[in-house]
């Protein structure tokens, strides 16, 4: 509330994982108050989210050659990372994320980047305010849309959903592949297999919401990997 709504405004969709606290507890309670629409990626499947997972590791390894042999104070230097990380020019949406964000580049520490501001902003002097907020807005809306369509030609580069075949229809029953072992009962006898559940929608060719025929309550979105026909 305080890191991303009171500085950035309130987001219209959160993508998470499936941990614990993002999926259950007060965190979905809050975003269904603040109209944040939650869409958790598939369990036990994170190239669904393959996008942020590779960003995180980019950042984990800028985190590693700053703090060398010093691990304990790794935190310190988390801001400056993601400062580098925001302001760099990133391929994948066209311009640098600093940029999406505020429609303009980010005024970089050091006297000659300050220095070349100052003297853009001296030759470039804008009076009216009302013309400030338009051309701001222009610059915002096209990186928006610049970036939309990269991630979306990214997106269809490396799968066309139209090639996939749809594996499951509605009402099918399902057994559901469950990779957590159970503590007691013996690695021999464990059964992985669980179910079987019964598909309620289908949502793309491999992504469905499944429902427990032994609880109807319970109901979760899976991959299309983890699912097979009951027999």
């Amino acid at each position: 509330m305080k890191s991303v709504v009171l500085k950035h405004g309130c987001p219209s969709q959160l993508i998470t994982d499936n941990a614990s606290y993002y999926v259950h507890g007060n965190f979905p309670k809050l975003c269904n108050v603040l109209g944040i629409k939650l869409s958790p990626v598939t369990a036990y499947h994170p190239q669904a989210n393959g996008i942020a997972e590779s960003k995180v590791k980019a950042l984990k390894s800028l985190v590693r050659s700053l703090v060398k042999q010093n691990y304990s104070d790794w935190d310190e230097f988390l801001q400056y990372t993601i400062f580098s990380f925001n302001t760099s020019f990133n391929n994948t949406i066209g311009c640098s994320p600093f940029f999406v964000n505020h429609g303009y580049e980010a005024n970089m520490p050091g006297k000659i980047p300050m220095a070349l501001t100052n003297q853009q902003l001296n030759t470039n002097i804008v009076t009216d305010t009302n013309q400030y907020c338009q051309d701001l807005f222009k610059k915002i809306s096209e990186s928006h849309i610049l970036v939309q369509n990269n991630l979306k030609a990214i997106a269809n580069s490396r799968t066309n959903i139209l090639d996939i075949p749809q594996y499951f229809n509605r009402n099918d029953e399902v057994f559901l592949f469950s990779p957590v072992p159970s503590s007691n009962i013996p690695k021999s006898f464990q059964e992985f297999w669980k179910g079987p559940y019964k598909i309620t929608q289908v949502i793309s060719p491999v992504c469905y919401r499944i429902q427990n025929l032994a609880d109807p309550e319970n109901t979760e979105v899976v991959y299309a990997s983890r699912l097979k026909r009951k027999f």
